[in-house]
């Protein structure tokens, strides 16, 4: 109700019998209370008090608006103690794209806000794709890039280290192998996106190359890529922390380690707008926060 101000000051005017007790209750003077009355009653057409020189006293419509007036500043009251915690309460629900291979690798940390925040909810997209995410509808995309140019704001969240292997019984075709040209000799492990071969990319010095050699598998999933290299089926770029445990254990080798780039990093993107909802600032807030853990997950 536009008039809130003027019901408070009815309510006091009436409490004590007096304009200017009220005023000096309000922080107002009494002219400033005797005009708000007016205006109050003015726009309800009736009159709320009796006024002389000695006293001040309710009309017969006066006292029947009093208990009305105290249950809407009460109402008001409780509407206004609702819209503060909801302000303050983060809730609705992300919206969140990012490459399977990565999410199983992030997922520790996001777990770790779902767990602080139980009033925000996830739909999560495991999806190799490059999603468009304003048109998508989603709020948050994990990218490896570089990435090109975008409107969208990026935050670099880890390196992304990346190993060219293949299964250890490869060695004796491997052992000579110094420039990514040789690999022709050697069955390769390929991923697509969208019907996309992504290509291989090896970089020494002032060397640039991206390979797009032969495939003898074509896949879409860089952990089922690393799975058939662990298999014996042929070489497979990929994340290291995918082959991991298999070079750790022996079963893969690393190929041309000292050609593999070192500008491959993990970015959280999302569309920056005005007036963040509270729930997207926290989780970005969040994500930066613990980027050093992700950083040691990734690593």
């Amino acid at each position: 109700m536009k008039r809130s101000e003027e019901l408070a000051l009815f309510i006091e005017v009436a409490k004590w019998k007096s304009f200017a007790e009220a005023g000096r209750r309000m922080g107002l003077p009494t002219t400033s209370v005797s005009r708000k009355i007016q205006l109050l009653e003015d726009e309800l057409s009736i009159k709320l008090f009796n006024r002389n020189t000695r006293s001040v006293s309710l009309t017969d419509i006066g006292e029947r608006l009093l208990p009305k007036a105290e249950q809407v500043l009460e109402s008001l009251d409780e509407l206004r103690d609702e819209i503060s915690t909801t302000v303050m309460t983060p809730r609705g629900v992300i919206r969140l794209t990012c490459p399977s291979a990565i999410l199983r690798y992030v997922n520790p940390v996001i777990a770790s806000f779902a767990k602080s925040n139980p009033t925000i909810h996830f739909m999560f997209n495991s999806s190799n794709r490059n999603e468009d995410i304003v048109r998508s509808g989603y709020d948050f995309a994990f990218r490896v890039g570089p990435l090109k140019d975008s409107s969208q704001v990026a935050i670099a969240v880890s390196p992304i280290r990346y190993a060219l292997v293949l299964h250890s019984k490869w060695l004796p075709d491997v052992k000579d192998i110094n420039h990514p040209s040789q690999l022709e000799k050697i069955p390769c492990i390929r991923n697509s996106i969208d019907g996309y071969i992504l290509p291989w990319r090896f970089k020494k010095g002032s060397q640039s190359i991206d390979l797009d050699v032969n495939h003898y598998i074509l896949c879409d999933d860089l952990f089922l890529s690393t799975q058939m290299a662990a298999e014996g089926l042929g070489a497979a770029y990929v994340p290291y922390m995918l082959a991991n445990d298999h070079i750790k254990n022996g079963t893969l080798i690393e190929v041309l380690d000292s050609w593999m780039p070192k500008d491959k990093i993990l970015y959280l993107v999302f569309n920056h707008r005005d007036n963040m909802p509270l729930k997207s600032t926290l989780f970005i807030e969040h994500m930066r926060k613990h980027k050093n853990t992700i950083q040691e997950i990734l690593d």
